[in-house]
């Protein structure tokens, strides 16, 4: 089963992910749009994988992308910007989903989250 958290501030488009998401498969698909939200449906919902997008405005996801790295759950970074310079010191891999993301890229972002059996 397919059960995707989203955490996207700009409603549209949270809404169009999760019309997209649920067209290719995801069974569930959790919407938050801060960092506090997140952090609370983590904390009481199963998901098999994440779409984060890292500048939420007034902060960012950094907390919840720990979070899901510390409880070893597939995310990508959905990002407007062309790499990975802005996410702090650099040091960071995670992987990226260009925003706004084609069917296809999202349909392959489904594929990895894919829980086993």
């Amino acid at each position: 089963m397919l059960k995707i958290l989203v955490l996207e501030d700009e409603m549209l488009i949270a809404l169009d992910l999760e019309l997209t998401l649920r067209e290719l498969g995801a069974d569930d698909v959790y919407l938050a749009n801060s960092v506090d939200h997140a952090l609370t449906l983590l904390a009481s919902v199963e998901v098999t994988g994440a779409i984060i997008d890292y500048n939420l405005g007034i902060e960012t996801s950094e907390a919840v992308l720990l979070d899901l790295e510390a409880r070893k759950i597939p995310f990508v970074v959905m990002s407007g910007y062309p790499d990975s310079s802005y996410l702090g010191d650099g040091s960071r891999d995670w992987p990226l989903l260009p925003k706004p993301a084609g069917l296809e890229a999202l349909r392959n972002t489904l594929a990895s989250m894919r829980a086993p059996g």
